[in-house]
């Protein structure tokens, strides 16, 4: 069946205004000449001169007409149905020819099918449900899951790189999954209700015809259609959304719903952070059946995601990357984010798994907050830990310009404390006077005192390593320590005077934002 704006929509001709009273569309089974039409019939489109309106019953409702304007249309002729005016000179058969090519292309794509209904009803494969898509389509395609693992494809070389690194490699390489991303093919094809044609960027050589595989509001994968072999035609959007939601179903139904099955360990995860897990006995009883001994050390890293950015279609890419480079860690899907919980017993199994995830947000442009290290003993409350986690990604993003992909709660958590105060102003009284003439200091002569003695702070009094940090010589450094001492009146070898000063200084930060 076609409605009279998708067949318009398919002969390229939207700017034909549809005359109707109908609140919804009259879907068309057939097409027919008004001329030879000895009475209406429901459902069914005629093709003619305006002139054959004149004697004709036109009261019949569920009926169309699209009109040659060989003489004015009358102002007293009503018609109860659909019917548009053609815009341009045009001969009857050519116009009907149009037309009546559409409906026999929709009638192909119901065979088409139809077919392809039939072999998964007998458990053909993905891989057989793709081949007839293909023959159908005349044109390869590849189908992913939401992780951009491949689950079938057509057995076509290209002369692309994104396409033959899937062939081989059985998913979709970090450039193709970047380049889709910046010149914003994904989120076009994931805000869109129907295939999306791409014919520039990446798509400009191969034209590329994309759309979602969804089950309600989830995404399971995407598929992609490659103009290799013919030209898209508007009547393709029609056969890709259908086989689209052919293959969901195969997807939905078959061992590639797997990938984003939770995991024993993520259940686990996911009900500690909802606390849902009343006692210590019942934790231990779960983490023993599902195989999983804990070591000394946790860390909890949390990365949020986001629809603003469509960073959130990522979710089970990243997810799978994740998993592919851990080691030590296990890792969840939780609301909008990724938790990753690093459990480990030496610092440099830290290290290692740390920097595994660093490398996966830096190739992708995601940024997290992790928590403080904490002791086994404590992961029933990782909840407070995910808080920490969040609190650090919150303020990092909000305080931090440096370029680096994970905030730690360790450097701000006294942003956190200061954040607490309703009136920012407050935290003035709590700036230490001698920190105040520091920084008065700094600003009438243009010294940079204050950047000087937090940095030496920070390198724990190091005169040799904060000079190394300033790009200074030591004796410069020197220098200027004493000049501080004397602005502030503060022995600097006393602790108290430094945290007065550190303090004072983070607050004198935390006013800036």
């Amino acid at each position: 069946m076609l409605t009279f704006h998708s067949l318009l929509k398919r002969i390229d001709k939207t700017n034909l205004t549809i005359h109707s009273n109908k609140k919804n569309a009259i879907q068309y089974t057939m097409v027919t000449l008004l001329i030879n039409a000895s009475s209406l019939h429901d459902n069914t489109l005629y093709v003619g001169f305006i002139s054959d309106l004149d004697n004709m019953c036109l009261n019949q409702s569920y009926v169309g007409f699209i009109l040659i304007p060989d003489i004015p249309l009358k102002e007293d002729i009503h018609i109860s149905g659909e019917f548009a005016i053609w815009d341009e000179t045009i001969s009857l058969e050519v116009l009907y020819d149009i037309i009546q090519i559409e409906f026999r292309k929709k009638v192909e794509l119901a065979s088409n099918m139809s077919s392809i209904f039939s072999a998964l009803i007998k458990g053909h494969s993905l891989r057989e449900l793709i081949d007839i898509g293909t023959k159908i389509l005349g044109n390869p395609i590849i189908v992913t899951n939401s992780a951009y693992k491949v689950l079938a494809m057509s057995n076509f070389h290209i002369d692309e790189p994104f396409w033959e690194f899937a062939r081989t490699h059985g998913y979709c390489c970090q450039d193709s999954i970047n380049c889709y991303k910046n010149e914003g093919i994904t989120k076009k094809v994931i805000e869109s209700d129907i295939p999306v044609l791409f014919t520039d960027g990446v798509a400009k050589k191969i034209n590329i015809m994309s759309n979602k595989l969804t089950m309600g509001n989830q995404i399971l994968g995407y598929i992609g259609v490659h103009a290799i072999n013919k030209e898209f035609s508007p009547s393709d959007i029609d056969t890709v959304k259908m086989l689209s939601d052919i293959l969901t179903v195969a997807i939905r139904t078959d061992i590639y719903e797997e990938a984003i099955t939770p995991t024993v360990h993520e259940d686990i995860i996911i009900d500690l952070l909802n606390g849902e897990i009343p006692a210590t006995i019942i934790l231990s009883d779960r983490l023993h059946n599902a195989n999983w001994s804990l070591k000394k050390y946790f860390c909890l890293v949390k990365i949020p995601l986001f629809k603003s950015d469509q960073s959130i279609s990522f979710l089970d890419y990243l997810y799978t990357r994740l998993i592919e480079r851990s080691t030590i860690s296990k890792i969840a899907r939780y609301h909008d984010s990724l938790v990753v919980i690093i459990n480990y017993n030496k610092q440099t199994e830290y290290d290692i798994e740390l920097n595994n995830v660093k490398d996966i947000l830096n190739k992708n442009n995601i940024k997290g907050g992790i928590s403080r290290i904490f002791s086994k003993s404590k992961f029933e409350n990782l909840s407070s830990y995910y808080h920490q986690a969040s609190i650090a990604y919150e303020i990092g993003t909000r305080t931090n310009k440096a370029s680096i992909c994970i905030y730690p709660y360790e450097n701000v958590d006294l942003f956190h404390l200061f954040s607490k105060l309703k009136d920012k102003d407050e935290l003035k009284i709590f700036c230490h006077p001698s920190y105040n003439k520091l920084l008065k200091h700094d600003k009438l002569n243009g010294t940079e005192y204050c950047k000087t003695i937090y940095e030496y702070i920070l390198c724990a009094n190091n005169i040799s390593a904060a000079a190394d940090k300033l790009f200074i010589h030591r004796n410069t450094m020197a220098y200027r320590l004493n000049k501080i001492s004397e602005i502030t009146d503060l022995d600097l070898t006393n602790g108290i005077n430094i945290f007065k000063l550190y303090f004072s200084q983070k607050i004198s930060e935390w006013l800036k934002y």
